[in-house]
């Protein structure tokens, strides 16, 4: 009680996919989905897709939920002949629900599929961070358009400049202080703008409780966080942030990224669970 996370959900990983999956004209999609028992990440992921994709606008999911256990020493090989039915299948995009190494595995088995004609699209969740530029450069050269939701990115505030706090921005692109203190340390998983403003969080909901004379304690802090509402959210680097009742963020920004051939990634849009993500105000807590 009174724990609040800056971070997206996977809910809310899965409906910002989701939604931009819509406005960029796909049709069709198959699930992928772990059901390893405790693989809540995958769990969440796929049971989200697999519910907001369908709609009456003739968004349709492509047959049942393709399973694989990695908890069984089959895992490997469960999705390997995953990649025959997809070629008969044909979706438009695949939603991978499961970790970054599965992953790799699922993208070098569709690499070697028996219809190297066909060009495929994999959307994934934010575990894909972990997969090596490497892995992720093989897979862009065999046909395979891969796309991801990710927790933040330092390009965010280029990509829509209403999404996020200018100030807080600057400070994560190229040639800010997090480029000039860590200049040879990656940014693009976006850990360190997480940190930045889980620290950035915090730091408002003490001045927040020390308003008027007002005595800070733990407690006192965390009530500050059901407070952080607009005009009072907090206007981070990975966009403007509120907390619900839960400590969930509100509608939280979610970047889509890219995978480039040489294994970098690249912004492509800012999306959020309700499509567009919040923007922010003027009088929010510096």
């Amino acid at each position: 009680p009174g724990l609040v996370r800056v971070a997206p959900t996977n809910r809310d990983e899965a409906h910002a996919a989701a939604a931009y999956l819509k406005r960029s004209g796909t049709k069709t999609a198959l699930v992928i989905q772990d059901e390893a028992e405790g693989n809540l990440y995958a769990k969440t992921l796929g049971e989200e897709f697999s519910k907001v994709f369908p709609d009456r606008a003739g968004h349709r999911l492509v047959g049942e939920t393709s399973t694989y256990d990695s908890g069984q020493n089959s895992w490997k090989n469960e999705l390997r002949w995953m990649t025959g039915p997809l070629c008969n299948q044909k979706p438009e995009m695949v939603f991978f629900a499961g970790r970054g190494v599965h992953l790799t595995h699922f993208l070098d088995a569709l690499s070697n599929r028996t219809c190297p004609e066909q060009r495929f699209t994999v959307m994934a969740g934010d575990d894909t961070t972990n997969v090596t530029p490497f892995e992720l450069a093989k897979a862009a050269g065999s046909g395979i358009d891969v796309l991801y939701t990710g927790l933040a990115h330092p390009d965010l505030g280029q990509k829509d400049n209403k999404a996020v706090n200018p100030a807080a921005a600057k400070q994560v692109r190229a040639g800010g202080l997090l480029d000039q203190w860590f200049h040879e340390d990656p940014r693009e998983d976006g850990q360190a703008i997480m940190a930045h403003d889980a620290v950035l969080s915090a730091v408002q909901g003490v001045r927040m409780a020390a308003a008027n004379d007002g005595t800070i304690t733990g407690e006192a802090v965390t009530r500050m966080f059901r407070q952080m509402e607009h005009p009072q959210e907090v206007p981070g680097a990975s966009g403007f942030i509120s907390f619900a009742n839960n400590g969930d963020p509100r509608n939280k920004a979610v970047p889509i990224l890219r995978l480039r051939p040489n294994g970098s990634v690249v912004l492509v849009e800012v999306s959020a669970p309700r499509g567009e993500p919040p923007t922010g105000s003027d009088t929010a807590v510096p």
